[in-house]
């Protein structure tokens, strides 16, 4: 009797599994990704849309974020990394037309920037002002 009682939990847990990028890319599970994200990175992050899957590519758009040294926006980001990596930010993600601005730094702005982030590693091109 117990086996008959487990076997739809066990079905239910694997189907939530199996979904869960779908899932945290939806207007219901998109909270909880930022969250994580904002914890991570401690900062304000808020995420428009959002395209995870389990192999990728993972896809952000209309990002801003805030932490007491820098705010910003990225319009979009993306990453061919698997879900599972996505926690490691040591692979490469591609940011385009990204704003920041250093405001406890005298105030120094950089626009329109495209980038490419391996790890701790930048290249970027974009405008001072």
């Amino acid at each position: 009797m117990k086996k008959k009682f487990a076997y739809p939990f066990l079905l239910l847990f694997l189907i939530i599994l199996i979904l869960l990028p779908t899932l945290l890319s939806t207007s219901f599970g998109k909270p909880f990704f930022v969250r994580a994200l904002q914890h991570k990175l401690h900062a304000t992050i808020n995420i428009e849309k959002l395209q995870l899957s389990w192999l990728g590519p993972q896809k952000l758009e209309n990002i801003s974020f805030s932490n007491p040294y820098t705010t910003g926006s990225v319009e979009t980001l993306t990453s061919n990394v698997p879900f599972w990596s996505l926690s490691r930010m040591s692979d490469t993600f591609l940011l385009e037309n990204g704003t920041f601005s250093f405001p406890s730094y005298s105030g120094g702005k950089l626009e329109r920037i495209n980038a490419k982030v391996i790890g701790k590693n930048i290249q970027a091109t974009g405008v001072t002002s």
